[in-house]
């Protein structure tokens, strides 16, 4: 097929076209056309060639190409792993991960195209070390340098102080000549990763404490072993009517509770079981506010109701009794710089059927704790540690930590039933 001779002038000659073309099988093949006219000196034509070329397998292999492309740029595009491809000019292009984990919808600066090294970042790069990375030693430079990156954890920081880790892979792309064409790297969040390996490290920190917990706790009760046989046959020696007899009593109560804390470390150390009996909460927790009142400030107002004073529940007593200086000192704790009151009552109650099944409790009469105050609150991040001793930041109990914490025959722990209803 030829071309349009008009189209051909002494200034242009040659002229080339692709069409596709259908065979007598029905099949389309490509043809590639070449025309040439010549022209003598007066710039008249004289005579025209046309070369045909079948292209049909060049044309096959590039749309091949482009499907593959097209396919390959819509796997970056889906994939969940944040993707960014550089240019040598440092011209930049990114997936939609990229886009949401980098939050680019609250930085109108940063748009496809946008260059890395004008690039002014919302966030700043820092190694394992703690050293800022400038941004010619981030990956995406060092693969236009034609360097790679493997695993190298990045922590980022961005201008409102909230931190993410991150897993980059980089490496430079060559055509077939072995030019350099672009740069890539991949980047997916670890941060989950990186908090659960912290609290790993924390649990073999506490591993490690409750070891040595254990073997002081084993010194401390030859300790107590002393006191406690000595006070007894001094009380023996005494007669009740005695003021004597008075403080040794107290002396003797004080020991056998610094007995239940020396089974608590042993518990905690994993070489002693935490053993549940039936106990009246009522003693407990008289003894538990004289210790609160002794400790809190003066200004701090302290209201005990004990509207249940026969109520047994199977339990642990030391357990119980930490549980309760540990709440209201947390209480009080939240209200030293003013004027506040701290209640705490206890008496029985009828759960309802709704908070039987989400309590998992059986049906009955319980014992409920409510330990209240007028301090500031709590956050909803300091809610599960309530009943851990120096809580910080102080908080305060008006969340009305109350619970269906016990019923007669349970098998639990206290600190497993105790539940919190915020008011």
């Amino acid at each position: 097929m030829t071309a349009n001779l008009s189209a051909l002038t002494a200034e242009s000659p040659t002229k080339s076209q692709e069409h596709p073309v259908i065979a007598a099988n029905g099949e389309i093949k490509w043809q590639r056309w070449t025309n040439r006219a010549i022209f003598n000196k007066e710039g008249e034509f004289v005579v025209f060639h046309a070369i045909g070329e079948d292209i049909t397998k060049r044309k096959m292999a590039e749309k091949r190409l482009a499907e593959s492309q097209k396919l390959l740029g819509a796997v970056i595009e889906q994939s969940p792993i944040p993707m960014v491809i550089a240019m040598p000019s440092g011209e930049m292009t990114y997936n939609q991960a990229c886009a949401d984990q980098l939050r680019f919808e609250d930085e109108p600066t940063i748009k496809p195209g946008i260059n890395l090294f004008d690039m002014k970042q919302p966030w700043k790069d820092y190694d394992t070390a703690g050293n800022l990375m400038p941004t010619e030693d981030l990956p995406l430079a060092l693969a236009l340098q034609g360097k790679t990156t493997k695993d190298l954890e990045i922590r980022v920081v961005r201008k409102d102080g909230s931190e993410r880790w991150e897993i980059v892979n980089g490496a430079p792309i060559y055509d077939d000549e072995g030019k350099l064409i672009a740069g890539f790297v991949a980047f997916p969040d670890i941060t989950k990763r990186k908090q659960m390996e912290e609290q790993l490290r924390q649990a073999h920190k506490m591993e490690a404490i409750g070891t040595l917990a254990g073997g002081i706790a084993h010194d401390f009760n030859n300790i107590l072993g002393s006191i406690l046989g000595f006070t007894e046959l001094a009380l023996e020696k005494t007669d009740e009517s005695e003021k004597n007899h008075r403080y040794l009593s107290q002396v003797h109560v004080a020991a056998l509770r610094a007995k239940g804390l020396v089974s608590q470390l042993l518990s905690f150390s994993r070489q002693s079981e935490n053993i549940m009996k039936p106990i009246e909460v009522a003693p407990i927790l008289i003894e538990a506010m004289k210790l609160i009142r002794s400790t809190v400030p003066a200004n701090i107002q302290i209201e005990t109701n004990i509207n249940a004073n026969d109520c047994l529940i199977n339990a642990n007593p030391t357990n119980l009794h930490q549980v309760i200086m540990n709440l209201c000192s947390n209480a009080a704790s939240s209200m030293e710089d003013s004027d506040g009151c701290l209640e705490v009552t206890l008496d029985s109650y009828e759960l309802e059927d709704r908070e039987l099944q989400k309590l998992s409790l059986s049906p009955g009469t319980h014992v409920r704790l409510t330990v209240s105050d007028n301090g500031p609150g709590i956050t909803s991040d300091n809610l599960a540690r309530i009943f851990d001793p120096f809580l910080l930041p102080k908080i305060s109990a008006r969340e009305q930590a109350s619970a269906s914490l016990l019923s007669m025959g349970l098998s639990r722990t206290i600190t497993e039933l105790l539940r919190l209803k915020l008011t």
